[in-house]
């Protein structure tokens, strides 16, 4: 798993919306870019390259988490505006990668309300 210091170290922060066949896209695109300068250059660096441009420390890596967070993304967040920690704790336990997944809800959407449209009390969250 990666150390979450590294992304925020990262050239680059992946979308909430991650697509893995932009990112092979990306990486075929280094690989012209690496050819021009060294013959020898093999699409596997260029992923690597893409892959640490995003703080990630393989390709690997990053495909596993872009899969999971395309997979369960959206449950893992319907369970935290629901307050479901159970969903909650099932999704991180399968995807630990997910921790710290970037999400482009707003995050006050989460807070609860009450009927009123006044922030719950902390003893009802």
């Amino acid at each position: 798993m990666t150390d979450t210091r590294d992304r925020f170290l990262s050239a680059y922060k992946l979308p909430a919306r991650a697509n893995l066949e932009h990112l092979k896209n990306e990486a075929k695109q280094r690989l012209k870019a690496m050819l021009s300068h060294d013959s020898a250059a093999r699409l596997s660096q260029a992923q690597l390259l893409v892959a640490r441009d995003y703080g990630f420390p393989s390709w690997r890596g990053m495909k596993s988490y872009v899969n999971a967070l395309n997979d369960v993304g959206e449950r893992l967040i319907n369970a935290a505006r629901d307050s479901d920690l159970k969903t909650m704790r099932e999704v991180l336990d399968r995807h630990p990668e997910l921790v710290n997944a970037n999400t482009e809800i707003d995050q006050r959407a989460l807070i609860p309300v009450d009927y009123t449209g006044a922030l719950a009390s902390p003893a009802r969250c």
